[in-house]
């Protein structure tokens, strides 16, 4: 309460309003304890608020290049733990315009990169799915790319499904691991 208390001082003194204030710290709290440890640096951070919070937008990068498959599993894992973290916060529950936040609050991303710092660019000796080079979960909806290295138009989508099915299909694994 005496952080609340806080958080409010803060705030009053500051143009921003306090949820944007509270999200920040979960933020900041979730990349120290998640992305970190995971050598997963934040490139983008944003959303939408007005008058409560409405969507968060995030994004990681992470060495490449990188598969469907384990890209699916760290999708889910980094999003399902920070849907956790909000829906957990009783002090920014009140601020969220939708309770329980859930999938379709964030856009989250995670960008494969080339030891170059750029996007990781196909290799034509290699599978598509396994040269992933941006992960998007865009408000449910998970879209894998490639980047063909092609100017105009670089991300090229090879895959699609929705949150729910890529949650049921690393449980699913999980399970499976778990049996053999």
């Amino acid at each position: 309460m005496i952080g609340f208390t806080f958080l409010l001082f803060l705030n009053f003194f500051s143009q921003e309003p306090v949820y944007e204030t509270m999200s920040k710290e979960i933020i900041k709290k979730y990349s120290k304890e998640v992305l970190k440890p995971n050598d997963l640096p934040i490139y983008v951070m944003g959303g939408s608020s007005d008058k409560g919070i409405n969507s968060i937008t995030l994004g990681v990068n992470k060495k490449g290049p990188g598969t469907i498959k384990e890209g699916r599993r760290l999708i889910v894992n980094l999003v399902s733990e920070l849907i956790a973290r909000y829906n957990n916060s009783e002090q920014i529950r009140p601020y969220l315009l939708n309770y329980p936040f859930d999938e379709n609050n964030f856009v989250f991303k995670v960008s494969y990169i080339n030891p170059q710092g750029g996007f990781w660019i196909k290799q034509v000796d290699r599978k598509n799915d396994e040269q992933i080079a941006l992960i998007g979960l865009y408000y449910g909806t998970i879209q894998y790319c490639i980047h063909t290295g092609d100017e105009i138009a670089p991300l090229q989508k090879v895959h699609q499904e929705t949150f729910e099915n890529a949650v049921r299909i690393v449980k699913e694994d999980d399970e499976r691991i778990k049996n053999n």
